[in-house]
């Protein structure tokens, strides 16, 4: 696997897409196309034939709410893993440049703008500053965060690079990370279960939205239910 991230790759563009889709713009695009829909009908009572128009743009804005609630909410790895695009956590991959190198800052920033740091701040009191400290220093290269975030990868078995594994990795790499962890009363061992931890948060979160299908009614009726 190459220890790259290309910025025109589709993953890391289906990834931007989505942190811009969740937001006020998701909110706004379905208003725009509740907007469009009622408009049209609105015209079409009057016998305006504008107002088929408007209903067939309106299916634009749903389209791209549908996408965001279809493949971007939960954009998955790549099948076929050839570069670190295709199995990098798709939120940090939106937060990364968009040009030139990405170097050992912009991880650690990148990181501190995801779920995954807020998780890790929260509960271990590992924050973002701190991830920005460490980088001023300028203690390792980008493909060596990169390297270090793979090993952990395959050391918990996950199927992708998380903001957590790059945030571990982080602080693996840093020369002082023992003096560091130990004031704030923490190991690695710490966090390496930190990010199982989060992994299993994200899993239960996956299992309760999952749509329930519990029979219906001829499920009900198989039981001897009488409505």
């Amino acid at each position: 696997m190459e220890l790259i991230i290309d910025s025109h790759h589709p993953r890391v563009v289906k990834a931007r897409a989505a942190v811009q889709l969740d937001s006020f713009w998701r909110k706004l695009l379905w208003i725009l196309a509740l907007a469009l829909m009622v408009s049209g009908i609105g015209l079409i009572a009057i016998h305006i034939p504008l107002g088929w128009v408007l209903i067939g743009f309106s299916v634009l804005p749903a389209m791209l709410v549908e996408w965001w609630s279809g493949e971007l909410k939960s954009l998955a790895p790549s099948k076929k893993v050839q570069s670190l695009a295709d199995v990098v956590d798709p939120q940090l991959l939106a937060h990364l440049p968009h040009k030139g190198t990405i170097g050992l800052a912009d991880i650690a920033t990148a990181v501190g703008q995801t779920r995954g740091a807020q998780f890790f701040g929260a509960r271990f009191g590992v924050t973002a500053r701190i991830l920005q400290q460490f980088a001023e220093e300028h203690y390792a290269s980008s493909e060596q965060i990169w390297e270090k975030s793979v090993e952990i990868q395959q050391a918990l078995g996950l199927k992708e690079i998380t903001a957590g594994v790059v945030l571990v990795a982080l602080v693996q790499k840093y020369p002082r990370h023992n003096d560091i962890l130990a004031h704030i009363h923490l190991s690695l061992d710490d966090l390496m279960k930190g990010v199982d931890w989060q992994e299993h948060v994200k899993e239960l979160i996956a299992l309760e939205n999952k749509p329930k299908r519990n029979g219906g009614i001829g499920r009900d009726l198989s039981f001897g239910y009488t409505p």
